[in-house]
């Protein structure tokens, strides 16, 4: 018999009594806070290339070295911004001057026929003059922007049924058209493992995985609750099939996020120490995890659990956690406390419809911090490489 144990609501069939208890799937809407994780963009301004013929022109430097005219006419790197070597662009007088031969060999890659990469500024001597340069500056490393969608095309997402209403409850797509989809956000879900191999989960999305309960790294969902979560979260959003214009599956909140997978319940939705494995972990990784993402709990208020967390949120992290599903007084429990949500420093998350009135069976207490969708939600399927799965209401 197991006391204070830490539990997780997880359907079980397509309906009947267990179907009701995914509910506590409204804490993955508040996810679209980490939505504002930035991307990476590196601007370069050379001044423009009539400035620097005037300040660095051969014009007066008749007296330097071969070298300290190429110095002279190298632009410095931009405050913060990366590069790899730099980019050289010949004077459009001097192109015929030039030793193609000897260019291409002395060179990374040319672009036409007067603008090469070199590994440093006095490189193009090997190549050209001093005189017959016209630019050098960094060779600047970009990265791609989150690529802003005015919506989403998959086909669950835009379905006359409605199956997504909560992604488009919490505006999501406002989100996605200014670019924010969870770029460089790692989110850390405890929760009972994730699909393996489905088509609208990215290969590249999961960086760590651990199964806390069988002590290995096979954190296949023996249970489906994890797989709805992680759906929900991080399920490609924009996506078509190869070749094609169709559109796959459903869309995720965060579809660009990172994804560190920790196996915490068994197959029947339980767990009780691997979540304090699972924390320690996230409490001892560094700065590498953003959000910290739990859709279970149980009344049980541990002060090992909750020494855990506070060390956790110190650190920057956010927190996320089900309110719970015994609001409804069935059982005499509607203002029972649910933990971790009940815990200091975390969201406590309750459920809303699709009138934006609280659910009937979400928990109604001071552990409820924000509500969000949490009835009829569409997930992943675990053991499925296609398959999507609805999440009953009440």
């Amino acid at each position: 018999m197991r006391t204070n144990r830490i539990f997780a609501y997880a359907r079980t069939g397509k309906y009947g009594r267990a179907s009701a208890h995914v509910r506590d799937l409204a804490i993955s809407f508040i996810l679209i806070a980490v939505l504002v994780g930035g991307t990476l963009f590196v601007s370069a301004d050379s001044g423009g290339e009539a400035s620097l013929r005037e300040s660095a022109g051969v014009k007066g430097l008749s007296g330097l070295s071969g070298e300290d005219i190429i110095k002279s006419k190298t632009s410095p790197p931009e405050g913060g911004a990366d590069y790899k070597g730099y980019i050289v662009k010949i004077a459009d007088e001097a192109v015929a001057r030039i030793d193609a031969k000897a260019m291409k060999n002395a060179s990374k890659c040319i672009v036409g026929d007067r603008i090469a990469l070199v590994d440093k500024p006095k490189d193009v001597l090997k190549f050209a003059s001093a005189g017959d340069v016209e630019i050098i500056e960094p060779n600047y490393i970009y990265s791609s922007f989150a690529a802003p969608i005015a919506d989403a095309i998959d086909p669950i997402y835009t379905n006359q049924n409605n199956y997504q209403w909560g992604v488009k409850y919490v505006n999501a797509s406002v989100a996605w058209q200014l670019g924010y989809r969870g770029d460089d956000v790692n989110i850390a879900i405890l929760d009972s493992g994730i699909v393996k191999g489905h088509e609208d989960l990215g290969g590249d999305k999961i960086i760590e995985e651990w199964n806390w309960i069988g002590g290995n790294s096979n954190t296949a969902d023996d249970n489906m609750h994890g797989s709805v979560v992680g759906g929900i979260i991080a399920a490609d959003t924009g996506n078509y099939r190869l070749g094609t214009t169709e559109g796959v599956g459903m869309a995720g909140i965060a579809d660009k996020s990172n994804l560190i997978i920790h196996k915490v319940l068994d197959k029947s939705g339980y767990g009780d120490i691997g979540i304090l494995y699972a924390l320690y972990d996230v409490l001892h990784d560094g700065n590498r995890v953003d959000v910290v993402n739990m859709s279970l709990g149980g009344s049980g208020n541990s002060n090992i659990l909750n020494g855990m967390i506070q060390d956790i949120a110190a650190k920057g992290t956010i927190i996320v956690a089900a309110s719970g599903n015994n609001g409804d007084a069935t059982d005499g429990t509607a203002n029972e406390m649910n933990y971790p949500a009940g815990c200091d420093n975390v969201i406590g998350v309750g459920s809303i419809g699709k009138t934006g009135a609280v659910s009937p069976f979400s928990t109604k207490n001071s552990s409820v911090d924000v509500v969000a969708p949490g009835e009829l939600m569409v997930g992943l399927q675990a053991g499925t490489t296609n398959g999507y799965y609805e999440a009953s209401g009440s």
